[in-house]
């Protein structure tokens, strides 16, 4: 659904062709700040990636929202602010670091099902590439703002 000339809405799992590439984008994401946020004003109880592997085509670019285990930058994204958060939901029975390492594994599996060689995403805020020798698989994350040209 297009809401501006230059922005197009579209749903979890959705495919996009552009020249003989194709696309799949998969939303969702923990708000690690979550427990200072308003329901449905600044939080959605179901903002979280729905994990549909069912739904996952071939494709040559895989866009999510998560970063996926597989890029190193992951697992040191539990900084001093993910740490208090999560220090905020123990209290309350929660366990925000192992939900957050639950996502990351499940869009890895789906990026892995996907057969991409480009992975997208941008849930760590940050400018960040890395090259997988071993799968041959580009992941590029991006920081807040930021824009990535790929040469299809």
């Amino acid at each position: 659904k297009w809401i501006e000339e230059e922005i197009l809405l579209l749903q979890d799992y959705s495919i996009i062709k552009h020249k003989d590439k194709t696309i799949q984008c998969v939303g969702g994401g923990i708000s690690i700040d979550r427990s200072e946020r308003v329901i449905g004003r600044s939080w959605w109880e179901n903002e979280e990636v729905v994990y549909k592997p069912e739904l996952i085509e071939k494709v040559d670019i895989f866009i999510s929202h998560i970063s996926p285990t597989n890029f190193p930058l992951t697992k040191a994204a539990t900084n001093d602010m993910v740490i208090h958060y999560h220090g905020v939901e123990a209290m309350f029975g929660g366990n925000l670091i192992g939900e957050l390492n639950s996502e990351s594994l499940k869009i890895q599996n789906l990026s892995d099902l996907s057969e991409c060689k480009i992975h997208i995403f941008g849930h760590l805020h940050k400018d960040h590439f890395y090259y997988d020798s071993i799968n041959d698989k580009k992941y590029h994350c991006l920081g807040i703002n930021s824009f990535k040209e790929i040469d299809l």
